[in-house]
């Protein structure tokens, strides 16, 4: 069975793209645009790994995770954050929230890839400097 990956960022050029290239790695990709549908989706499609863009339309990255935190149906499912900022508070932000890691825009898919195999194995990325 395909690793089931839920991808959220408020570009669409930038999810129509990731999702091609994941899915011709062989992962079940669905895509979202805001906070709200993020968490929609999330419980139902239930996805091995959540890829969040921490700055989005109607909330955040961060208060996805946080509503997500309080549902047990999906609390346990690993995040890796996207973002375009490179602070070292929002990355200590990321890391208290429990995520698996933290990618920078541009994102590099080898970067990507790698932290979706670290966060599926339990493992944790750390933040990726591409």
């Amino acid at each position: 069975m395909a690793t089931k990956i839920l991808i959220a960022d408020d570009s669409e050029k930038l999810l129509s793209a990731l999702r091609i290239q994941l899915e011709a790695y062989g992962f079940e990709v669905r895509t979202c645009t805001d906070s709200y549908s993020a968490l929609a989706q999330a419980q139902q499609f239930r996805p091995d790994v959540m890829v969040l863009d921490i700055r989005m339309p109607a909330g955040d990255g961060f208060s996805v995770r946080e509503r997500m935190s309080k549902l047990p149906e999906v609390r346990d499912i690993p995040i890796i954050f996207v973002t375009g900022e490179r602070s070292s508070d929002l990355e200590l932000k990321a890391a208290q929230m429990g995520a698996r890691g933290v990618i920078h825009k541009p994102i590099s898919l080898s970067s990507l890839l790698q932290a979706i195999r670290a966060a599926t194995t339990g493992a944790t990325c750390g933040v990726n400097e591409d």
